[in-house]
């Protein structure tokens, strides 16, 4: 039962040809964001999803005391007083068993989507590899300068000590 509409889009379209390694990078920067959004995307579908299924349990035990109830206040019998409750609790265990199922296979859903998203994201090869080579292309900023040491720095601590 797939209870979460799929909404992915897939991997944002690439940037035009001569673009520059900063460019590479940005695009990479807007593929991850593009990623988070899905995966949060996903994530709220899933608890739209599992909101309406405790919805739906809660109508359906809903009925089913209501209908207790209005058999209660009918009975005849005094073994009405006491099969009734018994049946009540063991249809609600059930409904309940039941929830939970269906909500663990919805937050399955969600896992899953998401994964999906990320690997058809993150471990797109070409990308990948356009932005390693976008990385090593660029020469970061320069190295700030050795510490110089100042001559009586390690005789100065000694002498605290």
């Amino acid at each position: 039962m797939n209870t979460i509409a799929s909404g992915r889009r897939g991997a944002a379209p690439p940037l035009h040809a001569g673009t520059t390694p900063l460019d590479l990078l940005g695009d990479f920067s807007r593929e991850q964001l593009a990623l988070v959004m899905e995966c949060s995307a996903a994530m709220w579908r899933g608890f739209e999803a599992m909101r309406a299924i405790q919805q739906r349990a809660a109508q359906e035990v809903s009925v089913r005391h209501r209908a207790a109830a209005h058999h209660l206040r009918r009975a005849a019998q005094p073994a009405d007083l006491v099969a009734m409750p018994a049946t009540l609790w063991q249809g609600d265990l059930e409904a309940a068993a039941r929830m939970w199922q269906a909500l663990a296979e919805a937050a399955l859903e969600v896992q899953l989507e998401a994964a999906q998203s990320a690997c058809s994201h993150v471990v797109d090869a070409e990308t990948a590899l356009e932005t390693a080579a976008a990385i090593d292309s660029i020469d970061l900023a320069p190295q700030p300068p050795a510490r110089v040491r100042r001559a009586g720095g390690a005789r100065a601590t000694r002498r605290r000590a």
